[in-house]
């Protein structure tokens, strides 16, 4: 329902910015298909999720997980596209990143043993890196052959000459940001690593769920301080989806059922259903985090709004 619902706000807003005169020189360059597939990601989600729940395992809990990673994918994706409209990630590398995660969880699913866990781990936190250089030099950063030579000459010459003028940051801001992220990531690892006995698949939600909103807490920091604002709408949006996000969460962690174990010992997590004697907590986390989602998305549709009168070559990128 939400899905469609946003589905429908993108379209009256598409129809709503027809001036493409206007459009070609001013405010952040609208890509309506990213959002379009998000709306499309989010029914989809709550179609696979009630497929899970036909009968909950172990082994059919990635059907309730896999759009969950392209949901996490194309907001990234988008929220990166508005400010490097012209280096943005192609259709195909976006969906080999979807193609390699699914397989991961799978592959998770039926045979996380710790050696899986460590090789999974030294992907993720070598992933990290590349995402941080991109990010960090405007995504004109490559890995190639030369990065070595170039990574030596440096340390050979530009350091031992200056240690100072080499350690010292471009971007300070962006750093600081950057290395929070990025310790973030490695706390996730971690804590990975010494619970690799857990579901492999909700661990795999969480790292992409963090690093989307790692994302947009860097985006945001970095747009108020180069002094943009956040209008109102955005604004409401984001507070309203903070607290379905917080509320969701209380609610997933208090359990009615858990099929992780038998059907006698997941009996004695049930309790009396809350909402019109039919709805229990898990039905009210279901509804909480599609609520706080479509808040999410509306606000990624409208973050920007201040920029739209803002000639588009003095838009800040980050």
């Amino acid at each position: 329902m939400f899905g469609i619902l946003f589905l429908l706000l993108v379209y009256k807003r598409e129809r709503m910015h027809k001036d493409d005169t206007f459009e070609k020189h001013f405010g952040i360059p609208q890509h309506y298909g990213l959002y379009y597939a998000i709306g499309v990601a989010l029914i989809m989600e709550g179609v696979l999720s009630g497929s899970y729940h036909v009968c909950p395992n172990k082994s059919n809990f990635q059907f309730d997980s896999s759009f969950m990673y392209v949901i996490a994918v194309l907001l990234v994706v988008k929220l990166y596209q508005t400010r490097h409209p012209d280096i943005n990630a192609t259709a195909y590398s976006t969906f080999a990143v979807l193609a390699v995660a699914i397989f991961l969880g799978m592959v998770g699913v039926f045979s996380a043993n710790l050696t899986f866990w460590i090789s999974f781990t030294i992907l993720h936190l070598g992933i990290c890196l590349v995402l941080t250089a991109q990010i960090y030099y405007f995504g004109y950063w490559k890995f190639d052959r030369a990065t070595c030579r170039r990574v030596w000459q440096v340390y050979r010459h530009d350091f031992w000459a200056s240690p100072s003028s080499v350690l010292r940051p471009l971007h300070p801001s962006r750093m600081v940001l950057l290395v929070l992220g990025n310790m973030a990531n490695w706390g996730l690892a971690i804590w990975g690593i010494y619970n690799h006995e857990l579901d492999f698949a909700t661990y795999l939600v969480a790292v992409f769920m963090c690093n989307t909103m790692l994302y947009f807490l860097f985006y945001i920091v970095m747009k108020l301080s180069h002094k943009e604002r956040i209008k109102l709408q955005p604004l409401t949006y984001m507070i309203l989806s903070i607290i379905c996000a917080i509320a969701a969460i209380y609610f997933f962690a208090h359990k009615s059922i858990r099929w992780s174990v038998t059907p006698a010992q997941s009996r004695m997590y049930n309790q009396e259903c809350k909402i019109l004697k039919f709805y229990d907590f898990h039905d009210i986390w279901h509804f909480l985090s599609a609520i706080g989602m479509f808040f999410s998305f509306m606000m990624l549709l409208t973050l920007d709004d201040d920029l739209s009168h803002t000639l588009r070559t003095k838009i800040a990128v980050f």
